[in-house]
């Protein structure tokens, strides 16, 4: 079986939430507008033939950056939150991934999280920028373990300007 995971980083968030906690630190007005604008090249890259969908971390910079990411792509199917992307476990987001329908997984979460999966999977290391993508197309066994995992593309949210229409 097959899936894509596309990771992708929260966007630019404020320092400091007025709740004193990182938990509810928001998207900045910055942050939220090249999201918008910079989440349109993901849709050109989706493959007509996979239905996708939305996992992501309950953090609330995440949670924005995924319900913008459901706006722009125009992604119907509910968005799901699950600690386990805020908490890194992958093996976890593999059992999740395998229980879906849908081929392709947005999943929406923070360093150094990602770039740790990123890297476990593939062997490449990059550090993620806030707004930036990285597709991994994974190939499980019956069993649900990893047998292939290559990466699709890399986006950084400079490389998405420069793709915009």
């Amino acid at each position: 079986m097959e899936k894509e995971l596309i990771f992708i980083r929260h966007g630019i968030a404020e320092d400091f939430s007025k709740e004193g906690d990182d938990f509810h630190r928001r998207l900045t007005e910055k942050g939220q507008r090249r999201l918008q604008k910079n989440f349109p090249v993901l849709g050109r890259l989706q493959d007509p033939k996979r239905r996708y969908r939305i996992l992501s971390s309950p953090l609330l910079r995440a949670k924005e950056t995924s319900e913008i990411l459901q706006d722009v792509l125009g992604l119907e199917e509910e968005i799901l939150f699950d600690l386990l992307v805020a908490e890194g476990h992958l093996h976890k987001l593999f059992h999740r991934a395998l229980a879906l329908e849908e081929e392709s997984l947005y999943v929406v979460g923070h360093e150094p999280i990602l770039s740790d999966w990123v890297y476990n999977l593939t062997g490449d290391f990059r550090p993620f920028k806030k707004g930036e993508a990285v597709s991994v197309i994974l190939t499980f066994d019956e069993e649900g373990e990893v047998v292939t995992a290559k990466r699709r593309y890399a986006l950084t949210p400079e490389d998405m300007e420069k793709r915009r229409e």
